[in-house]
């Protein structure tokens, strides 16, 4: 990534792919340039179930198994009728761990209001498979209070640089295919970290045991 992404105060990275080496400087804009923030519409504790039809993700469970959901009913009005996120974008945590990123691919799930934003952003500009790698660069400037959050200012002035939507979509391809390769390997090492507590337990007498 240090080399597929321009250095801080460049606007050409070090390494390019075949077909985009003459293909000229990065484009930089603020992310208000590109789009606006969006988030769901607001869920009291009094909508939420500890088991239910559709998952409720809270900044606590964001990313991982969730502790509360929503009713069908609840769920597809406020899908249809409220701001909801596409098929592809990029989940942002504004609240807890700063930055944190989620891609929303279409499940059924809902999502916490102001704490978990998304981008609304142009396409043509940049598209959500490298803003999901864009965002891992930014180094936020939450704003300074009891409890640091993103604020919509804090996100829409950031600076980010980027190449056309081609080049974008080579270097998301890219790193998604690392990341698949990460994921894989880390389940191979889980497996066989079980298999080795397994064989111990078999081969190692239980301490009490004549």
């Amino acid at each position: 990534m240090q080399k597929l992404f321009p250095a801080e105060g460049e606007t050409l990275p070090r390494l390019r792919f075949p077909g985009f080496r003459e293909a000229g400087k990065w484009e930089e804009k603020r992310l208000s340039e590109v789009g606006s923030v969006r988030m769901c519409k607001r869920i009291f504790k009094g909508q939420t179930n500890p088991r239910g039809d559709i998952p409720f993700y809270k900044i606590g469970t964001f990313g991982g198994v969730p502790d509360a959901y929503i009713s069908q009913e609840i769920f597809e009005s406020y899908r249809n009728n409220f701001p909801f996120p596409k098929n592809g974008a990029v989940l942002i945590s504004a609240a807890g761990t700063i930055g944190r990123t989620v891609r929303y691919k279409g499940e059924l799930a809902y999502f916490q209001d102001s704490n978990i934003v998304w981008l609304d952003n142009n396409e043509k500009l940049i598209a959500d498979g490298f803003l999901f790698y864009l965002y891992q660069l930014i180094n936020w400037a939450p704003s300074v209070g009891a409890i640091q959050r993103l604020y919509s200012d804090n996100i829409l002035g950031a600076q980010v640089i980027f190449p056309s939507i081609p080049e974008q979509q080579e270097i998301a391809d890219c790193l998604a295919y690392l990341d698949e390769l990460i994921t894989a390997q880390t389940q191979k090492l889980a497996a066989l970290k079980t298999h080795k507590k397994g064989l111990m337990q078999q081969l190692f007498p239980v301490l009490g045991d004549e």
